[in-house]
């Protein structure tokens, strides 16, 4: 409620201010003014002095209900620092509460003896509370001793000061007393001149602005260290923005936070390039390891989640395996801060021990560590994307100086519309924004295709929408890019996949019309242009698909894949992403299956160690997209037809119920979940116990287990999907919808 409303608990002693104190300033104001009417004036019987008695009442079981939920959301370690004073305070308070009920409903209570004794015995449990909270910051560091010291010297000095100033009024007041003998109290305080009134609020506001530049003066004055700490931290927050290099901002950030908190060790990990795994960059703690953290590890997702520095050992129900908590307390860690960029992602973590002078981190500390630590990511982040930026640009310089004096018509783009040009033109003719050089090809390949439009871009080139000038024809042209510019083995791997997939002709296959190698010693691939949008974006948008309408798509997609297999070719990257859903007017929906056998460039690119000799299924590597991938693509295994019929399986769960059959965190957690979780669909219909019968036998992890041939799953699978019931209304609530993709 307080996190809510934070004001909230401010207001709330409106009501004491109101009932317990205004009536106790009402009666001294009444003693100085008018003494006759204070010795006629009774509160005893009033009904403000009840409700007074009764929001007193209501208050003390606020306060300990608040420090019991204060208690339950602390960490583990707070929670054995704070169960003493937790104890002391119920000790203490409790039977105070007790004992003002007992006042205010037992008549009897009320008689001398009774209350004398029962009032000495309240005073002596309530020492219950100083003596907890002595016990646990001597014991246990509750609050730092240096802390109170320093925060009661403040409250001592500014307060006197305060005080000094406040008096100034009542010393005017005597004055006025002295030296007007004749006129009243009354007269001299309300009836005074406006000069009078004005000095005292100048006097009240100029010692609360001296009271903030004193406690300065006190930090400076006993507490050199402190001061100079906060200072440190302030200072490198605003250097750190200015520093480009991530060593040199290693080495600086730790340095300074060492001169400032003076903890025993501290790491620094940043996320290596794109991958989540993490390495040490920087350490005082004296290891000559080389500390990893790999992507697997569930600390990366809690931590990034949390997006707040968190004490270790961590709070219970953090499900954190124990490995990665005895990894941490082997590093002798204390406090974990989370390095989040602008998007929220995680791109390091900084590991601090123990303070040498055993002082907990404050919640100051915390703060400023966390501040520190946006500030790094946003450096980091502008650093990776200079180096990003500096190796596209060395690309494209070493390409262009390729072809350099051959008077190539390169090709340019509008940003905004993804409209070409040739290389003369300078400003879109409709967005009338510059036009940029994006890949280093010409605007008509081989004097035939002349690209017109960007279709879509990833990381291994861009599709455009092209127009076949000797057939006047659109087409798609697929570019292929990056690594592949100059790599001679893939470019020739890649030929003979595009052979192969040429000798696919099907009308749910996506056909291939011709590829070539660029002057740019790049590639390109020209496709059938078919409109429409894929299976995975029509999912993102609606979830889940009706059966029968799923029926009909993957009847297509299996006769599709059917005759790419009577071709002895195996996708191998069979997703929703690959698959097209084209609708042309007047004709009904047709579904088309992209890159056939170009998963397999894809890995060729990236490895860059693929040969002329390399065969089509080289086992040990792993070529997919993990979520949709057989256990034995999954194992670096001998893969064929039937790892196809895995992949179609987690598709049709997929597009019926919303989700995938195997979920997962982490990378770790969905291998393990893939290779050995079992599925089951969440439904007991005789048409969903059907539709599981198949499936289970498209999901086995034994390829042997699977059915033999498409046909024969052709067979099983259609009439089980029309007979299944609709799962868009009811959502396998088991299943995981945040399963972590990584694509190669």
């Amino acid at each position: 409620l307080l996190r809510r409303f934070p004001r909230l608990e401010q207001y709330l002693y409106l009501p004491l201010l109101l009932l317990c104190v205004a009536p106790g300033t009402y009666r001294m104001i009444l003693w100085a003014v008018a003494p006759e009417e204070y010795l006629s004036f009774d509160l005893r019987h009033d009904t403000i002095r009840l409700t007074a008695f009764l929001v007193t009442i209501a208050y003390l079981p606020c306060a300990l209900l608040a420090l019991m939920f204060s208690y339950r959301r602390a960490s583990q370690l707070s929670k054995r620092k704070l169960r003493l004073v937790l104890v002391g305070s119920f000790l203490a308070y409790g039977p105070l509460i007790v004992w003002l009920l007992t006042l205010a409903f037992v008549p009897s209570a009320r008689t001398g003896s009774v209350q004398i004794v029962g009032w000495a015995i309240i005073n002596i449990v309530q020492l219950a509370v100083p003596f907890s909270f002595a016990y646990a910051i001597v014991r246990h560091q509750v609050i730092p001793v240096n802390l109170i010291i320093r925060r009661g010297l403040q409250y001592l000095f500014a307060k006197n000061a305060l005080r000094a100033l406040v008096l100034l009024p009542f010393v005017g007041i005597l004055l006025t007393i002295i030296l007007n003998p004749n006129r009243t109290l009354a007269d001299i305080l309300f009836r005074n001149s406006i000069l009078f009134y004005a000095l005292a609020l100048v006097a009240v506001l100029f010692g609360l602005v001296f009271r903030r530049r004193l406690s300065g003066w006190v930090d400076r004055r006993f507490f050199r260290e402190a001061y100079n700490q906060e200072k440190i931290l302030h200072n490198l927050l605003d250097n750190v923005k200015n520093l480009d290099s991530i060593p040199e901002m290693s080495r600086r950030v730790t340095e300074e936070v060492e001169r400032a908190l003076h903890p025993t060790r501290s790491y620094l990990f940043y996320r290596a390039g794109e991958k989540r795994e993490m390495s040490l960059t920087f350490t005082s703690g004296g290891t000559s390891q080389e500390l990893h953290i790999p992507e697997e590890f569930r600390l990366l997702r809690f931590m990034e989640d949390a997006g707040a520095a968190i004490e270790f050992p961590f709070p219970p129900k953090n499900n954190l395996p124990q490995s990665e908590k005895i990894w941490l307390e082997q590093l002798d860690a204390r406090l974990v801060v989370p390095m989040c960029g602008t998007d929220g992602r995680l791109a390091g973590l900084f590991l601090l021990g123990d303070k040498k002078s055993e002082v907990p981190y404050t919640g100051t500390d915390r703060a400023l560590l966390e501040s520190l630590a946006g500030q790094i990511a946003l450096v980091y982040e502008n650093v990776r994307l200079k180096e990003r930026v500096a190796q596209d640009r060395k690309l494209k310089h070493e390409v262009l100086a390729r072809i350099e004096g051959r008077n190539i018509n390169l090709l340019k783009e509008c940003p905004a519309c993804g409209a070409c040009y040739d290389s003369g033109a300078v400003v879109c003719e409709k967005d009338k924004i510059e036009l940029t050089l994006t890949l280093p090809v010409e605007r008509t390949i081989n004097e035939r295709y002349r690209l017109d439009q960007l279709i879509g871009r990833g990381g291994m080139g861009a599709v455009y929408e092209a127009q076949d000038i000797r057939l006047n024809r659109p087409v798609a042209v697929k570019i292929l890019s990056g690594s592949m510019f100059g790599n001679e083995a893939a470019l020739r791997r890649f030929e003979r996949e595009s052979q192969m997939a040429a000798r696919l002709n099907h009308p749910n296959i996506v056909t291939v019309h011709d590829y070539g190698a660029l002057e740019t010693e790049g590639a390109f691939l020209v496709m059938e242009l078919a409109r429409g949008e894929t299976l995975g974006a029509r999912l993102k948008r609606e979830r889940a698909i009706q059966p029968q309408i799923a029926a009909e798509w993957f009847r297509q997609i299996t006769e599709g894949v059917k005759v790419a297999h009577n071709s002895s070719i195996v996708h191998r990257d069979l997703k929703p992403d690959n698959i097209l859903i084209s609708t042309e007017e007047n004709k009904d929906t047709v579904i088309k299956i992209l890159d056939f056998g170009l998963a397999k460039i894809a890995q060729a690119s990236i490895t860059e160690a693929v040969n002329s000799s390399t065969p089509v299924t080289t086992p040990g590597m792993v070529m997919g997209t993990f979520g949709y991938m057989s256990p034995e693509q999954l194992a670096g295994g001998e893969v064929d037809h039937r790892s196809d019929l895995f992949s179609i399986g987690v598709i049709v769960v997929e597009v019926l119920t919303g989700q995938r059959p195997f979920n997962g965190q982490t990378f770790h957690e969905l291998l393990t979940n893939i290779l050995q979780q079992p599925f089951h669909l969440q439904s007991d219909s005789p048409g969903a116990e059907r539709l599981e019968r198949v499936l289970q036998r498209c999901l086995a992890k034994n390829r042997s287990e699977r059915y033999a041939t498409i046909e024969e799953m052709q067979r099983d699978l259609m009439p089980a999907i029309y007979g299944c019931p609709s799962f868009a209304d009811e959502l396998t609530a088991h299943l995981d919808a945040n399963t972590v993709i990584l694509e190669t």
